[in-house]
């Protein structure tokens, strides 16, 4: 297929192949940005630049990962993860839904809880993620100065 062309108004327009969709200078370019970054991480762990010689260097990280993902902890951390968040997903749904249409639909109850909603609606949800720790413990106890 390599140099296929078609003619489109008189321009001869080459078709990519298959490979060149894949290889193209984009896709390197990418992969060479990627690379380089482990290369400056391993680089800077090696030679213990500022406090680099702390951390553990890539292909500890790599092989650590490894370990990991094929244990089975991991398997259970992805399960209670998973349900921590559809379980507030669920509970933002059985909350948010009614009240909005109690919004839309009754004056009085609009006037009493419209300017709640529009007080907290400015403050970003990671904010609230200190809030949670301290007061929605899922299995351990909530730490009081998390919050700090």
């Amino acid at each position: 297929m390599a140099g296929a062309h078609y003619e489109v108004s008189g321009v001869v327009i080459e078709k990519p192949t298959p490979l060149s969709k894949v290889f193209n200078i984009r896709t390197i370019l990418k992969f060479i940005s990627i690379a380089s970054l482990f290369v400056i991480w391993a680089l800077l762990v090696k030679f213990s630049v500022y406090r680099f010689g702390l951390l553990p260097n890539p292909a500890e990280v790599l092989t650590w990962g490894i370990e990991w993902g094929g244990g089975k902890i991991f398997w259970i951390d992805i399960a209670y993860t998973f349900a921590r968040v559809w379980g507030g997903v669920l509970t933002a749904c059985l909350i948010a839904i009614p009240m909005g249409l109690m919004i839309g639909w009754n004056k009085v109850f609009s006037d009493f809880t419209f300017p709640m909603v529009e007080i907290l609606r400015p403050i970003p949800g990671i904010a609230y993620i200190p809030v949670a720790i301290m007061f929605l413990p899922w299995r351990k106890r909530a730490l009081p100065l998390s919050a700090l």
